[in-house]
């Protein structure tokens, strides 16, 4: 769809059983190309990961200042309790969140350059053209996972 550039591309499998019987199995696997279409998603994302990294440096002066105190064994021990575990769970979680989105993203921009890239008529498309769109489309299933 051009308006909101997103790309639809449909995987239609078909089952054959011993007895006759056609299973249809239709797949369509919408992928936005640009997720990235204002200032505000980015000022969305930016303050999360501000957020993110405050949560951060304070567990890390927390984990410090107890260590410091108490020294390293009896200094963890005290430290450690359920709130403090969930908070390193959550940013361990975000950030790993952060990785894959920024990798989604990269291909995301990877498969609107190809499409980008792609002939205007298809008389100029010769040999290359199979694998050219066994790539793309192989970047565009990745997306859709």
């Amino acid at each position: 769809h051009p308006d909101s550039e997103t790309i639809i591309m449909t995987d239609v499998s078909f089952l054959f059983s011993r007895t006759g019987r056609i299973w249809k199995i239709i797949t369509p696997m919408p992928v936005n190309i640009n997720p990235y279409d204002g200032w505000t998603v980015y000022l969305a994302d930016i303050l999360l990961y501000l957020q993110v990294t405050v949560l951060l440096i304070t567990e890390v002066k927390e984990v410090a200042l107890s260590i410091r105190h108490s020294g390293l064994s009896k200094g963890m021990k005290e430290y450690m309790n359920i709130w403090n575990l969930i908070d390193w769970i959550f940013v361990l979680g975000a950030y790993c969140l952060l990785v894959l989105w920024i990798i989604r993203v990269v291909r995301a921009m990877e498969v609107k350059d190809m499409l980008l890239d792609l002939p205007d008529n298809a008389s100029v498309c010769m040999d290359d053209c199979p694998s050219y769109y066994a790539t793309l489309f192989a970047k565009v299933s990745d997306l859709g996972a």
